[in-house]
C-alpha cells in the first residue's frame, strides 16, 4: 500500500507537475513584476528632480537695478489688408527700452516714436507710404528665483498711411491690454527665457483725410495680437547686451462690415545695448 500510494502520488505529481510549474513561473512574474515600473517610476523621478531641484537651489541672485538701451529690430514680413497683400522692407526699427527692477517686481517700458517711412506697393499705380509708432509697459512679478514671471500691461499703436495718388491719409490708434507669461528655459534663468505675450482685445478707430480735405466718417476697428519672445541676456559690468526672435501676428478688422483692417504677422530678430544705471 506504501508502494502503491507513492506511485499514486508520483502519478499525481506526474499529472499536476506542469500545473505547479506554471504557477511557480507565474508567482516569479509576478515577484519580478513590479521591478520594472519601479526603475522607470524612480528614473523618472530622477529626471523629474534635475528638472525642479534647480529651481529652488540658490543662484547669483539679480540685485536691484535699472537700464536704458535701444534695440535694432527688421521686420522680415507681411502686411495684408483688404485687396493688398505686401512684403514689408526689413528696415531696422530702433526700440527704446527702460527696465526697473525693486525684489521681484519689474518695470518694463519700450517704444520707438516714429519708424522710418516704410514703402510699399513697387510696381503698383498705387504706393502706400506707412509711419509707425508704438508705446508698451508691462509690470512683470517673477517668482522661483526667475523661472517664472507673469505679468499685465498695456500696449498703443499710433499708424498712419498714405495712399498716393490720390494722396490720401489714413490714421489710427489702437489700444489694448497685454497679459504676459514668461519662463526661464535654463538654470541660470536669464540666460534663456522665453515670453508669451496675448493682447485679445484691441479697439480703435481710423480716420481719413482726402486731398481737398474732406473727412468721411471715422471707421472703428477691433482686433487682437499674439507675441513670442526668444531672448538670451548677457551682463558685463554697466552694459547688457540681448538677443534673440520675436513673432508677431496681429489681426485686426473694421467693426462694421468686418473687412480686413490690417494683418501684420512677422519675425522681428533683434540685438539690444544697454546701460545699467
Amino acid at each position: 500500500m506504501r508502494d502503491g500510494n507513492n506511485a499514486i502520488a508520483r502519478h499525481k505529481g506526474t499529472e499536476e507537475g506542469p500545473v505547479i510549474f506554471v504557477n511557480r513561473v507565474t508567482r516569479e512574474r509576478q515577484m519580478a513584476g513590479p521591478a520594472l515600473p519601479a526603475i522607470v517610476a524612480a528614473a523618472l523621478r530622477c529626471v523629474a528632480a534635475a528638472f525642479v531641484v534647480p529651481l529652488f537651489v540658490p543662484v547669483s541672485a539679480r540685485a536691484d537695478d535699472a537700464s536704458l538701451g535701444v534695440s535694432l529690430a527688421p521686420l522680415i514680413g507681411t502686411h495684408e489688408e483688404t485687396g493688398l497683400k505686401e512684403t514689408v522692407p526689413p528696415i531696422p526699427i530702433p526700440i527704446l527700452q527702460a527696465r526697473g527692477r525693486i525684489g521681484n517686481v519689474e518695470l518694463f517700458v519700450e517704444s520707438f516714436p516714429s519708424s522710418p517711412q516704410i514703402v510699399e506697393g513697387g510696381g503698383r499705380s498705387e504706393q502706400l507710404s506707412t509711419n509707425l509708432a508704438f508705446f508698451d509697459a508691462v509690470i512683470r512679478g517673477y517668482a522661483l528665483r526667475d523661472h517664472l514671471s507673469v505679468g499685465v500691461g498695456e500696449l498703443v499703436y499710433n499708424q498712419s498711411t498714405t495712399y498716393t495718388p490720390p494722396g490720401t491719409v489714413d490714421a489710427s490708434r489702437v489700444v489694448g491690454g497685454r497679459y504676459e507669461l514668461g519662463f526661464g528655459l535654463l538654470r541660470d534663468a536669464p540666460k534663456l527665457r522665453l515670453f508669451v505675450d496675448l493682447m485679445p482685445s484691441l479697439s480703435g478707430t481710423v480716420h481719413a483725410s482726402l486731398v481737398d480735405g474732406f473727412r468721411p466718417a471715422a471707421q472703428p476697428e477691433a482686433g487682437s495680437q499674439v507675441e513670442v519672445q526668444l531672448r538670451s541676456d548677457h551682463v558685463h559690468g554697466a552694459f547688457e547686451f540681448d538677443y534673440g526672435a520675436r513673432y508677431v501676428n496681429y489681426t485686426a478688422k473694421f467693426v462694421r462690415g468686418g473687412s480686413l483692417a490690417d494683418l501684420n504677422t512677422g519675425i522681428l530678430p533683434f540685438a539690444t545695448f544697454a546701460y545699467r544705471i
